[in-house]
């Protein structure tokens, strides 16, 4: 058996079980909390190698107040950019169309009855604005779609590069550091 203790704010642990099994660690481990002490003392049914330790050192040391509160509000607010973003919708053929979650599933309906080969020409839909936009051919579809893919991958792919970065990050200052320059 091997035991390891960490002085670490037991609230400040969110998903750091599914962060130990990320970093190669089983489930077979017990895990002790001691909020009064604010100590959390992890007993392994089995002896750690060296790197094990080594490895869960820097799993548990992420979560060392301050460092781990920063992270979590700088990925906070990637999230909420990443709405603002996305509530703006995206334009083609001189249209701008929505990106909510509502217009994400009807494009996505869409898009499988294409596939499907039920979806009939000429098709309208409604812009963001209100307005009507027919497809009158299968390509005008085919473009539609692969603007709408293109606009939401490029918003949420850019934040989740985002989000690495922030979760790679060792010090307070290089959370900070981190810019969400998405426009």
């Amino acid at each position: 058996m091997s035991t390891h203790t960490y002085s670490i704010d037991p609230s400040t642990l969110r998903g750091f079980m599914s962060r130990l099994v990320e970093a190669g660690f089983s489930k077979e481990h017990d895990v002790i909390l001691d909020d009064g002490a604010g100590e959390i003392t992890i007993n392994f049914w089995t002896d750690l190698t060296a790197d094990q330790a080594a490895v869960l050192d820097a799993v548990m040391g992420s979560y060392s107040g301050e460092l781990y509160v920063e992270q979590q509000l700088k990925k906070d607010q990637i999230d909420v950019r990443t709405r603002e973003l996305l509530a703006r919708g995206f334009q083609h053929d001189g249209h701008v169309f929505s990106l909510s979650l509502a217009a994400q599933a009807n494009w996505n309906r869409l898009s499988t009855k294409y596939n499907a080969d039920r979806l009939t020409f000429p098709c309208t839909v409604s812009t963001y604005y209100g307005a009507e936009h027919t497809f009158v051919e299968a390509a005008d579809f085919e473009d539609f779609e692969d603007a709408y893919m293109a606009a939401l991958d490029s918003v949420i792919d850019a934040g989740r590069v985002l989000k690495v970065q922030v979760d790679a990050a060792t010090t307070v200052a290089a959370v900070l550091a981190i810019e969400d320059t998405r426009t």
